[in-house]
């Protein structure tokens, strides 16, 4: 500026920034800004690594918690499966026990009924010949 209080062309030249010298101060911020990044980004990999692997090992042991108990579970069933086979094995016997015992007391009705009969036969021949 000058007395006039009017800007100059040695005025805006001298006291605002060129173009180069943006530039410049742009690639030096970039850089500055390029390696606090890369140190912030190695600090937080090697805590997101950290955070990782304390998750992947808290996730293993409750993974094998809960394996653990599915196998616990599992012979439960097991041992739950071979006392229903052994139940079963029981109630076919108790059946064929049953269905024996119907016949025989079938046989025993009809052995009844045969004496019945015989002495009421024997009876009639009997009054028959006298």
């Amino acid at each position: 500026m000058n007395n006039n209080n009017t800007i100059t062309k040695e005025y805006l030249e001298n006291n605002f920034a060129t173009k180069e010298y943006l530039d410049e101060k742009f690639i030096l911020s970039d850089e500055r800004f390029d390696r606090k990044l890369n140190i912030t980004f190695r600090k937080y990999t090697n805590e997101m690594k950290q955070h990782m692997t304390d998750l992947t090992t808290g996730f293993r042991e409750e993974v094998k918690g809960v394996c653990d108990q599915v196998q616990s579970l599992d012979e439960k069933i097991s041992r739950i499966d071979e006392k229903v086979v052994k139940l079963d094995e029981k109630l076919t016997r108790v059946d064929m026990n049953v269905f024996h015992i119907k016949g025989v007391l079938k046989e025993k009705v009809d052995k009844k009924d045969h004496l019945k009969l015989e002495k009421r036969v024997i009876i009639l021949e009997n009054q028959k010949i006298a």
